[in-house]
């Protein structure tokens, strides 16, 4: 996607379903009995973007949250309408993410520092979440979950798509 070589697909899709699916395929894979949720406001449209693009983000996030949450812990995937967008998050309960690291773990081969044990994987998630979501004209971002415990991160993607694409 950074050297435009590949060009979003767009279409109508039900961002509904597609979550109801990604949580229903993380709670079957989870080996942590981690309780994952999907909390959907009830008018939220069909969206237009790349389907198969939004889904690898929704997953690579849901896949991170499940490495870090404690056993027996919570993994939220929500979405809603805020303005002219669509804003869609995934909360979990684990450790977090350290204010001064927020920004680069966007960043490609990076994780966060100063973890006791190497997680799985190659630091490009997050890097390709930031790419494909700025790519239909959206932002994405982490803050603190809820209460301060644990992670939030929050994407967002225009009600109307970006023009060119």
């Amino acid at each position: 996607m950074e050297a435009g070589e590949s060009p979003l697909i767009l279409g109508e899709f039900d961002l509904n379903g597609s979550l109801g699916d990604i949580a229903a395929r993380a709670a079957i894979i989870n080996q942590k009995g981690v309780d994952v949720q999907k909390k959907v406001a009830p008018n939220l449209p069909l969206v237009v973007a790349d389907r198969e693009k939004i889904e690898r983000v929704i997953t690579n996030l849901v896949d991170n949250a499940l490495k870090y949450v404690p056993e027996k812990g919570c993994v939220i995937l929500a979405a809603q309408i805020v303005d002219d967008f669509v804003q869609v998050s995934v909360t979990d309960n684990g450790p977090g993410i350290p204010p001064e690291q927020r920004e680069r773990i966007f960043g490609r081969f990076t994780q966060v520092s100063g973890e006791k044990t190497r997680r799985r994987g190659f630091g490009l998630g997050l890097s390709y979440c930031k790419l494909a979501v700025e790519a239909h004209g959206g932002k994405i971002w982490v803050e603190s979950g809820k209460d301060g415990v644990g992670s939030r991160f929050i994407f967002t993607l225009p009600l109307k798509p970006p023009r060119g694409n």
